[in-house]
């Protein structure tokens, strides 16, 4: 699975992980659980981190995904392991935050927060994961202000990173997109659309033009222009039909949510 896997493109990782992990599931919670039984810490971090943190995310395994982290946490935790404690708290806010409730999204901001006062420790891509993710959390609470310097504090980290040109350009997306979804949701329709438009016509990856598609059709919804509603329908029907390709379960529900909600 590790040499298949090697190489790959973000999309192709999507498919194998429904077609080559799914199967075995349930397989790989029983080695899970024997390496818990047997103490064996670095082999769970190491197979949870590199291979199965983002089946989870993924497929929908969420549970799983809560309960294993969350151990991992804990064990980091008396190893003085800061970098693994640390990523498992990061990984189970980001899961806090897809469920949305005010909860969920209150100790997911807690997480991140305590994630990025100590993120000295962290690699630069962590780094960013944090201040991305606290974007995101601040949009969903409606905190577009603090959103907003969330992204900026992103921006100033990829202005001191050491990364290729084409490695910044895809971070500037991730920002974009964000920025994007704050213009949204503070009526700022027409910043918010020449963003999505950038990110469609300029970053060839279908990932990253997928949630502009998305993103792009509940701006057109939030115009309320009938004359573009089937340009709408048409970049909702585009997107889920690359998300279902894919099997990203947690993306398809995101996609029936906007039609059924925002669209009828």
């Amino acid at each position: 699975m590790s040499k298949y896997l090697d190489g790959k493109s973000k999309e192709e990782r999507f498919c194998a992980y429904k077609e080559k992990i799914t199967p075995e599931w349930k397989n790989f919670c029983k080695v899970l659980l024997y390496c818990k039984d047997h103490n064996r810490y670095e082999d769970i971090k190491n197979l949870w981190f590199n291979r199965l943190n983002n089946y989870t995310n993924i497929c929908g395994e969420w549970n799983s995904r809560i309960s294993w982290l969350k151990w991992i946490q804990d064990q980091a935790a008396t190893r003085r392991d800061d970098k693994a404690r640390i990523k498992a708290m990061v990984y189970r806010a980001r899961t806090l935050l897809l469920q949305s409730r005010p909860e969920k999204l209150k100790k997911a901001y807690e997480f991140l927060d305590k994630a990025w006062i100590q993120k000295d420790c962290l690699e630069f891509r962590m780094q960013d994961y944090i201040a991305n993710h606290l974007a995101g959390v601040c949009i969903r609470l409606g905190r577009y202000s603090e959103a907003h310097q969330w992204l900026n504090e992103e921006e100033n980290l990829l202005g001191k990173s050491n990364l290729e040109q084409d490695q910044v350009s895809k971070f500037q997306t991730y920002i974009k997109r964000e920025r994007a979804e704050i213009y949204l949701n503070e009526g700022k329709l027409d910043e918010a659309e020449s963003l999505c438009q950038f990110i469609i016509s300029e970053v060839e990856e279908s990932r990253a033009q997928n949630y502009a598609n998305h993103l792009l059709a509940k701006i057109i919804i939030a115009q309320e222009d009938e004359t573009r509603y089937e340009e709408a329908r048409r970049y909702l029907l585009s997107g889920l039909e690359e998300v279902e390709i894919h099997q990203d379960k947690r993306r398809i529900a995101y996609y029936h949510a906007t039609e059924y909600r925002d669209w009828e």
